[in-house]
């Protein structure tokens, strides 16, 4: 079994790692390499790293709204939420 924090984590950290060398968070370049990478090293598929990834950050943000936790947003969500507002409300 797959320890969801951990494999968030490392996720997290291959994701900062990536946008540092290119500048910023470029998702259809960066997502493939980070869930793939994750899946290599849990080994698991990189759909079924994405899906733990999601459910992870689900609780991590949930936690944040309600009060139970002090997560922060990081970059790389922000940019995510941002452009799917904008397509939404254009």
């Amino acid at each position: 079994m797959v320890d969801k924090k951990i494999l968030y984590s490392f996720c997290v950290r291959k994701w900062e790692e990536l946008e540092q060398k290119d500048g910023e968070y470029h998702p259809a370049k960066h997502d493939p390499i980070v869930l793939k990478a994750a899946g290599r090293k849990f080994g698991i598929t990189p759909e079924e790293a994405g899906i733990i990834y999601d459910q992870e950050l689900a609780v991590l943000t949930e936690n944040a709204i309600t009060g139970k936790s002090n997560y922060v947003l990081t970059p790389r969500l922000k940019t995510i939420l941002d452009r799917e507002r904008k397509e939404r409300f254009s």
